[in-house]
């Protein structure tokens, strides 16, 4: 059995509808995006609070105070970066969709990955002015920053442990 990738007004309309509810799906993606970043950032919040008077990281409290702070500046980084691809991709959906209605108007084939393509990694026109970010690369800022916090408190646990 072969693919049957027939051209015509029914595919290309229906390429078209795909394309859109994929805008739709990356939208969702977004919003999940943002939900993680704020836990994340409540959750630095938290171990900020555990350095607080009689509570458990007391005896250690510069060294949380000075982890949490660098921690959440990379996170607000990837956040930040995050963000800033998503609005591109944005960009470069709705550029897409608008060159796929002029190509369905016009009765032209339809190459919505190509035009995407192009907007995201080769910008000729000035529509995108900074280069596209994979989304992959800034979700490993998180990972890192994470485990420096982590490995940090538990070096200075660890090393305050031994004084006493």
């Amino acid at each position: 059995m072969g693919n049957n990738l027939s051209a015509g007004p029914d595919s290309d309309t229906g390429l078209y509808t795909a394309y859109l509810a994929d805008l739709g799906r990356i939208g969702g993606r977004h919003e999940n995006s943002r939900k993680f970043y704020i836990s994340v950032m409540s959750a630095l919040f938290v171990f900020l609070s555990l350095a607080g008077k009689d509570a458990v990281f007391f005896k250690v409290q510069d060294q949380v105070l000075r982890i949490v702070a660098l921690v959440g500046v990379l996170v607000c980084l990837a956040w930040f970066e995050h963000m800033r691809s998503f609005g591109k991709l944005y960009l470069a959906k709705l550029s897409t969709l608008r060159a796929l209605e002029e190509d369905l108007v016009a009765h032209r084939p339809l190459k919505p990955f190509t035009i995407e393509t192009e907007l995201l990694i080769h910008p000729k026109k000035k529509v995108i002015k900074f280069r596209y970010t994979p989304l992959t690369l800034v979700d490993r800022i998180i990972p890192l920053a994470s485990a420096l916090l982590f490995l940090s408190l538990l070096y200075f646990k660890l090393g305050s442990a031994a004084v006493y």
